[in-house]
């Protein structure tokens, strides 16, 4: 893993602006790993991604997390205040790449892997689908085969209800970090719900302020001083500070 500078992460936040939420985790994830190619940055499991996300986060903004959220049955504002391992899954509990689920019922045997970004990616391309979570599904769906009940396996979009949410519940435990829930309750209505906390939104959000704040204090420096943007970017944050208090700011 790489800790990105100053300035690829303003590189990378630029990149970014046009693109998808999707886009913009592989473009962190690229940062971490500038040696890994787009296509085996995007063959990571959606869990993969998102914990070395959290890793990231922690590395440049530290450990505790701090966020709002408004109660869905009365609008009442929370604050959460968590850390990063709270909502980190152990490293064991990870999928290793190209980790199978096999489910075995209602006469069929299902082989299926985690959704990865690439898949994303792809039924983001398919506009209009009937039911995007199906979709997804069929697209992990790695063989179909007899168990002894049916002639024939059918097609992916033509198994059984029952057997598609099966699917989908065993995918969700293969791969916890994709769907991490948080367990509130409202303090004012005493209404209880689970929230999904969305690392790549959240350091995407957190990562545009960042840009904000550094660019301001690029300009600051470069202005009484007349210091290049590289140079400034190469100071320590204690060393840029210092500098903006002799000038006031």
């Amino acid at each position: 893993m790489y800790l990105p500078s100053a300035s690829q992460l303003l590189t990378v936040w630029e990149s970014g602006l046009r693109l998808t939420p999707i886009e913009r985790g592989l473009r962190l994830l690229a940062s971490l790993f500038p040696d890994a190619s787009d296509e085996e940055l995007a063959r990571i499991t959606i869990g993969q991604r998102d914990a070395w996300l959290l890793t990231l986060r922690s590395q440049l903004f530290g450990e505790e997390i701090a966020s709002v959220v408004a109660c869905p049955q009365c609008g009442e504002t929370l604050e959460l205040n968590f850390s990063v391992s709270e909502v980190r899954v152990s490293r064991d509990a990870l999928p290793p790449q190209h980790q199978e689920v096999v489910i075995h019922a209602e006469g069929y045997a299902v082989r299926c892997r985690p959704p990865t970004s690439a898949d994303l990616l792809a039924l983001a391309e398919m506009a209009g689908a009937a039911n995007p979570q199906r979709a997804l599904l069929d697209r992990c769906i790695v063989a179909i085969d007899t168990d002894g009940a049916v002639e024939a396996p059918p097609g992916p979009s033509l198994l059984p209800d029952r057997l598609a949410a099966s699917l989908v519940e065993q995918l969700a435990q293969a791969d916890p970090q994709a769907d991490v829930q948080l367990a509130l309750v409202c303090p004012a209505c005493s209404h209880p719900w689970s929230a999904q906390f969305d690392i790549l939104s959240f350091l995407w959000s957190e990562l545009s302020d960042w840009v904000q704040r550094t660019l301001r204090e690029v300009h600051l420096l470069a202005t009484a001083y007349g210091w290049r943007e590289a140079d400034i970017l190469a100071l320590s944050v204690w060393r840029r500070r210092w500098y903006l208090q002799l000038i006031g700011e």
